[in-house]
Parts: C-alpha cells; sequence; structure tokens
C-alpha cells in the first residue's frame, strides 16, 4: 500500500518536472533581465545627457569604453535575457560585466561587492540551464527546428 502511495507521488513529481523548470527558467530569466535593466538604463542615459561622462576604467580602455561595454550588457543584453532572445550568450555577456564588476570593487568590503556577486551567480545559472521553453528563441526554434531536443539559438 505505501509503495504504491510512494510511487503514485513520485508519478506526480515527474509530471510537473518539466512545467516547473520552465516556470523556474522563465522566472529566473526575466527577474535577473528586469533587475539589470534597472542598472542599465541610467547607463544608457548618460549618452543622451548634457553632462560630461561619469564611469569608472577598470580595465584601462578608456572611460567612454567601459561605460558602452557595460550600458551594451546592462540594458541590451538585459532586455535580450527578458525576451528570451539569445538567452545563453546573453547572460554570458552578462556574467563577464559582473566579474568585471566584482574585479573593479575588490579592495572593498564584501558588502558592496555583494550585489554583483549575486548576479554573476544568476547568469551562470541561466548560461547552464538555459532560457526555458518560454523565450523568442525558443518558439523560433519550435518553428524552424522541428523535432529537435536542443534549440542552438536559445
Amino acid at each position: 500500500m505505501n509503495t504504491q502511495k510512494i510511487r503514485a507521488a513520485a508519478a506526480l513529481l515527474t509530471q510537473w518536472e518539466k512545467p516547473a523548470f520552465d516556470i523556474g527558467a522563465l522566472a529566473l530569466r526575466v527577474g535577473a533581465g528586469g533587475l539589470m535593466l534597472v542598472h542599465g538604463w541610467p547607463k544608457l542615459m548618460q549618452f543622451f545627457g548634457d553632462q560630461p561622462v561619469q564611469f569608472m576604467d577598470p580595465l584601462g580602455i578608456g572611460v567612454a569604453a567601459s561605460l558602452a561595454l557595460a550600458t551594451f550588457a546592462e540594458f541590451f543584453c538585459a532586455l535580450l535575457l527578458v525576451f528570451g532572445i539569445m538567452t545563453r550568450v546573453a547572460a554570458a555577456v552578462l556574467a563577464v560585466n559582473m566579474l568585471v564588476a566584482v574585479y573593479a570593487l575588490c579592495a572593498l568590503p564584501w558588502d558592496k561587492k555583494e550585489l554583483a556577486v549575486a548576479y554573476l551567480v544568476m547568469y551562470l545559472a541561466i548560461v547552464l540551464i538555459g532560457g526555458g521553453r518560454w523565450g523568442v528563441s525558443n518558439c523560433i526554434c519550435r518553428k524552424l527546428c522541428k523535432g529537435q531536443q536542443s534549440c542552438p539559438l536559445s
């Protein structure tokens, strides 16, 4: 009797495993991308303001180039992440951006770089698991790559 209940519970869990994974991937992707947009928008607006560009130059490539790269990652790649377009590539760019941020903050106490490390962990997780089923790239792949298990775009 107990074995039947365990098997029934296991069957129920197995039935919901894939949808739960896709919901979790969607939540992680939209959450991590949406939260980063809040940081990317002010950087994007610096290019259109009257004030001189103010930004750190952790790699020694110039303030404008550093700001442009950070803006590309934190605004444009975050937008790609939210919509599920080239998810792994966008997350990898954001992870590299967060590695640079952690490097730039390495002399500061932990509480100053904790947020960058948290973002880094989120983006690395997205690189590993992908964007899940519900994203623009995956919808395109389902139409183009009928029957394939994995999508090279997502």
